[in-house]
This record gives C-alpha cells, structure tokens and sequence, in this order.
C-alpha cells in the first residue's frame, strides 16, 4: 500500500485516475466529433455530386428531346417539300392521289 501512496503523489494527487478519466473522455469525444463532421462533409459532397448527376440527366434528356423534334420537324418538311414538287413535276403521282 506505501508504494501506491507514493506513486500517487508523485503523479499528482488522488485525483489522477479521475483526470485520466476525464481525459479519455474528452478524446473520445472530440473524436466523435470529428467523426461526425467528416461524415457531415461526405454526405453534403455526395448529395451535391448526386444534384449535378441529376441536372446532367435532365440537360442530356432535355438536348435529345429538341434533337428528336427538330429531327422530325425537318423530315416532315423534306417529305412536305418533296410531295410539293413532285405534284407538280410528276404526272403519274398527281394521278396517284387523283383517284
């Protein structure tokens, strides 16, 4: 027993369990905390990189959609503009459409 009394006073006090302790807790919970914020951080990058993922989508979907109109768009006037002209250049399919 005289080696542990000595010990705690040279280590400063009966308290020094008590401040280890306190210590421990106070890492853990500092690493809790960083933990915390890190996960806070990779949550925010993923739904922002999710968000431009998203916006991507709708550009893409949103070019092909113009792209498929204008595509049909031309096609029905070349077919309009080649109907047109051969109406008037052709007599077999002014004939065609006669009946």
């Amino acid at each position: 027993m005289k080696n542990f009394e000595s010990l705690t006073l040279v280590c400063g006090g009966e308290d020094l369990p008590h401040r280890i302790a306190d210590h421990a807790v106070d890492f853990a919970e500092d690493v809790r905390d960083e933990l915390r914020a890190a996960k806070d951080r990779v949550v925010a990058k993923a739904n922002k990189d999710l968000d431009r993922a998203e916006d991507d989508i709708t550009t893409c979907i949103n070019k092909l959609l113009h792209n498929t109109t204008v595509m049909v768009i031309a096609g029905t006037v070349l077919v309009g503009a080649a109907s047109f002209v051969a109406w008037h250049k052709c007599e077999s399919f002014r004939k065609l459409f006669a009946k």
